[in-house]
C-alpha cells in the first residue's frame, strides 16, 4: 500500500515535469528552426551571382507588355522621317512593350545572350538601374509582391541546387514561346534532367 501511495504521489509531478520538458524541447526546436531560416536568408542574400542570374532571366523572359491609361494628352514625335506626329489623348489605353525594351540592343549589349554579369555591381553594363529594366512593372502600380517573390525564388533555387544537379537531357532545347498566349508561356514546355546530389547536405 505504501509503495502504491508513493507511485500515486509521484505520478502527477512526473507527468507535469515531462510535459514541461516537452514544451521546452519544442520551443528549443522552434528557436533552432527560426535560427536556421535566418541563416538561410543571410546566405541567400550574399549570393550575388544567383541574384544576377535571376535578374537576367527576368529580363530575357519578362512579360510582353503592361497596360496603362493616359492621364493627359501627349504628342509623340514622328517615328520616321516624313511621317506625322501622333497624339495620345487622355483616357487612351497604352501598351508598353516590356519584352521589346528588354531585348533592345540600344539598352542591352547583345540582348539575346544570357549574361548575368551585366547585373553585377562592378559591371560596366548597368542600364538596368535606369528606366530600361522593369520585370515587375513600373510606377505606383508596380507589383507589390516583388521583394517577396524574389526572395522565394532565391530560397527555392538555394535548396534545389544544394540537393540536385540540373543537366540537359535529350529533349532540352531553346525555349520557344506560344503564339496563342499573351503571356510568355513555353510552347512545348521545358525539359531538364534533375539528379540527386551525392554530397551531404542538411535537409532539415
Amino acid at each position: 500500500e505504501l509503495a502504491s501511495a508513493d507511485r500515486a504521489t509521484l505520478h502527477d509531478p512526473i507527468l507535469h515535469y515531462e510535459k514541461k520538458r516537452e514544451r521546452e524541447r519544442e520551443r528549443e526546436r522552434e528557436r533552432e528552426r527560426e535560427k536556421k531560416k535566418k541563416c538561410i536568408k543571410c546566405a541567400v542574400n550574399k549570393l550575388k551571382y544567383l541574384d544576377a542570374v535571376i535578374k537576367e532571366a527576368l529580363r530575357l523572359f519578362s512579360q510582353s507588355v503592361i497596360e496603362r491609361v493616359c492621364g493627359k494628352a501627349y504628342k509623340l514625335p514622328p517615328a520616321l522621317p516624313g511621317e506625322k506626329s501622333f497624339t495620345i489623348n487622355k483616357g487612351m489605353i497604352i501598351w508598353i512593350p516590356l519584352y521589346a525594351i528588354h531585348h533592345d540592343e540600344k539598352y542591352y549589349d547583345n540582348p539575346e545572350e544570357f549574361r548575368p554579369e551585366r547585373f553585377l555591381n562592378n559591371h560596366q553594363d548597368n542600364n538596368y538601374r535606369s528606366s530600361f529594366y522593369f520585370p515587375f512593372g513600373l510606377g505606383s502600380r508596380m507589383c507589390i509582391g516583388r521583394r517577396f517573390s524574389l526572395l522565394m525564388i532565391k530560397v527555392v533555387l538555394f535548396h534545389l541546387l544544394a540537393r540536385c544537379e540540373l543537366k540537359q537531357c535529350a529533349k532540352t532545347s531553346s525555349i520557344k514561346f506560344s503564339e496563342k498566349n499573351l503571356l510568355m508561356m513555353p510552347k512545348d514546355g521545358f525539359w531538364l534532367n534533375i539528379q540527386h546530389r551525392n554530397d551531404k547536405y542538411d535537409r532539415d
